[in-house]
């Protein structure tokens, strides 16, 4: 939806939608999981269908190769 797509870019400026899922809540009616990437930081966001955002969580992104 529109108003998620501003709030990204907006709020979260240089992150790129890698994965979106729609979640339906009794509490808040449709939610929006994103996985969001900006170089090697990887954030999960939950918005409501306003843009609202309802939790973040940072996490940084794993190098995979020799150890």
């Amino acid at each position: 939806p529109q108003a998620i797509q501003q709030a990204v870019a907006k709020q979260f400026a240089g992150y790129k939608i890698k994965e979106a899922s729609k979640l339906e809540n009794e509490k808040n009616g449709s939610l929006y999981e994103l996985v969001l990437e900006k170089g090697k930081e990887v954030m999960e966001v939950v918005l409501t269908n306003t843009g609202e955002v309802i939790s973040k969580k940072i996490e940084k992104k794993e190098k995979k190769g020799k150890d």
